[in-house]
């Protein structure tokens, strides 16, 4: 029984103080509204405020807890041109949607802002093949391919701006031999800011074992009459090259070409660069071993 006594004591209690009018500060929420489609907001904006407030305690109850509150909302007029807001600047448009209570006054300071028109840029996605690390004696057998091939880049103007015209993929892993398919992260930006239309990419491609080749080439003497005296010491010229074992019996010394042009050769020391015009598509690592001479008498 005298339990009951003191809770109904105690309800009348805060009961009776729920109606009378108290000054105390609430945090609120707010919700700041700007051109969305075309700006973007640089600076973090909070989604409660502090207000002074002086009301009954039944309407300071259900907005300390957040019953039907319905957030304050503030419109920018001119974001582009608006560095901070302070708690005068707020106070209107709290004071006009708060009618339940008597605003005293916002205890926010000042809150800083920042805003930039929205932009969006195609950055286009390339992977850097000498940079992929291969078992010895592998190669590429396939081009490299992305999917997708572009991103599209959103956020600040200034930031986006920045942005280079190729994004450069980094294939991870070393002694790749088989062939690839992964997805990649895209990691250029951490800036929360920037949205990228996705967020890695599908890298493909073949590999697959070569073996070593040599072979003499007929060496093409162009411009014979550049020099009177001198003439070419050799008549063939080595390479080397890497070949897919199945493709060793389609590749001849007909396939390649070097060329000798007499009009280049060096009048100081008479040595002559040897440069290859031509290689097959089934090839890789190609190496002209007799890559100078010196002209003779």
């Amino acid at each position: 029984m005298v339990a009951l006594c003191f809770l109904a004591a105690t309800m009348f209690w805060f009961l009776n103080a729920l109606n009378k009018e108290y000054t105390t500060r609430i945090s609120y929420p707010i919700d700041f509204q700007y051109d969305k489609e075309n700006l973007v907001s640089t600076q973090p904006l909070p989604s409660k405020i502090t207000i002074n407030v002086t009301g009954y305690g039944w309407t300071l109850l259900r907005k300390t807890l957040g019953i039907d509150a319905k957030p304050i909302v503030y419109q920018f007029e001119n974001p582009l041109k608006t560095a901070f807001l302070t708690g005068t600047s707020l106070l209107p448009s709290v004071t006009e949607q708060l009618k339940e209570a008597h605003i005293n006054y916002v205890e926010d300071d000042t809150i800083t802002v920042g805003f930039d028109t929205k932009a969006v840029k195609k950055v286009a996605l390339q992977v850097d093949s000498t940079q992929i690390e291969l078992r010895e004696n592998y190669f590429l057998t396939s081009r490299v391919r992305l999917v997708p091939d572009t991103i599209d880049f959103e956020g600040p103007a200034k930031l986006i701006k920045k942005l280079p015209d190729v994004l450069i993929i980094n294939v991870p892993g070393k002694d790749i031999d088989d062939n690839f398919e992964d997805e990649i992260p895209i990691n250029y930006t951490q800036d929360p800011l920037i949205r990228l239309s996705s967020a890695v990419t599908s890298v493909y491609f073949e590999v697959g074992e070569f073996v070593p080749q040599r072979v003499e080439v007929p060496v093409n003497a162009l411009r014979i009459s550049a020099t009177k005296t001198l003439k070419l010491p050799i008549r063939n010229a080595e390479i080397e090259y890497w070949v897919a074992p199945e493709n060793t019996g389609r590749v001849s010394a007909a396939d390649f070409e070097v060329v000798a042009d007499l009009s280049e050769w060096n009048k100081k020391d008479s040595t002559l660069a040897l440069v290859l015009t031509k290689k097959p598509e089934l090839v890789r690592n190609v190496i002209l071993r007799t890559s100078a001479v010196k002209l003779v008498k």
